[in-house]
């Protein structure tokens, strides 16, 4: 999660699509870091 934070901090999802991009790059699902992503908003 504290890389999913630190990406978000700086914006990276702000960018069409790299949502998909980053599941790839950190090996895990699409869901889970919308599941992160969701979190951090609570």
């Amino acid at each position: 999660m504290d890389v999913i934070r630190q990406l978000n901090e700086n914006g990276v999802f702000l960018l069409k699509g790299i949502v998909s991009t980053a599941s790839k790059e950190l090996s895990t699902s699409e869901a889970s870091i919308y599941r992160y992503l969701e979190k951090m908003l609570y």
